[in-house]
């Protein structure tokens, strides 16, 4: 697997952060039939973004783990078309 750093702004309740993801491609073989699967992880803390509680809830953690799978599909020749 192939690792990479992607970055870019992340907004939540009009509030802005710089968030990098760690980003794997999952499948090579999956390019051969026009397909490219990618993992992407990143840890947040939510009270960067203005995510708190008056009072603690002791089920919500303050750090985050973000996981994302993407996958990207060749367009179908038909595509537009009515």
């Amino acid at each position: 697997m192939t690792r990479r750093r992607v970055t870019g702004t992340l907004t939540i309740r009009e509030i802005s952060h710089e968030v990098s993801l760690d980003v794997w491609h999952v499948s090579p073989a999956s390019t051969e039939e026009g397909r490219l699967t990618l993992t992407a992880t990143a840890v947040l803390d939510r009270r960067d973004w203005g995510l708190t509680w008056q009072r603690p809830i002791q089920q919500i953690a303050d750090e985050v783990h973000l996981a994302l799978t993407i996958q990207f599909l060749p367009a179908s020749s038909d595509e537009g078309e009515e």
